[in-house]
């Protein structure tokens, strides 16, 4: 009688913690990305620390962050804000295995990308209602990076000129302060 009732104590805690661990990969996209929805204002998010401002655009680092893929790493989320809301996230992606995830995941949730490229940097992109999604990969140094624009707000911005501050972006700084927030988690 014990095996039986620790078994369905098991299937019970099974069940009530696999769709939270599904739900940390499916709630990015068309709603916003990791429970926050676009065009959230900045006033009304905490722990995220500016890290460049250009023109009406912002960037921002949570620090505490709690997106994760399973099996990687976690990739470092930078969040872009216009006039003070939500337009952006981009992910740096540091490792193929988690590029290759996130070309299968966006293939299986979105279809087939419209593939273009740009200088030396491979492009998959794709549209879901008002967002557009970019996957990129620099063939040149290595450079991996998916993004995520909210275009209704996306729209009062120079996306050139944010790639080139996205670019420009203290990459030592964010680093360190990443990090640091890992540390201070302990899943580093």
């Amino acid at each position: 009688m014990n095996l039986v009732r620790n078994a369905l104590f098991f299937v019970m805690l099974v069940a009530m913690f696999a769709p939270q661990a599904a739900a940390a990969e499916a709630d990015n996209g068309p709603g916003g990305f990791n429970g926050i929805e676009w065009g959230t204002p900045k006033s009304e998010l905490k722990d995220f620390f500016r890290l460049k401002t250009k023109g009406n655009a912002a960037f921002y680092s949570n620090t505490k962050e709690t997106y994760f893929i399973k099996g990687f790493k976690p990739p470092k989320a930078l969040y872009g804000f216009v006039d003070g809301k939500l337009f952006a996230v981009y992910l740096v992606i540091r490792e193929q295995g988690l590029f290759d995830h996130y070309e299968k995941m966006l293939r299986g949730r979105y279809g087939e990308p419209r593939a273009s490229r740009e200088n030396a940097t491979d492009i998959l992109r794709w549209k879901s209602g008002d967002v557009k999604i970019k996957l990129k990969k620099n063939g040149g140094n290595g450079a991996m990076k998916l993004a995520y624009y909210y275009t209704p707000l996306s729209e009062k911005v120079d996306l050139e000129a944010v790639s080139a501050t996205f670019n420009e972006i203290n990459r030592k700084k964010t680093d360190e302060l990443y990090q640091l927030e890992q540390w201070r988690r302990r899943e580093y």
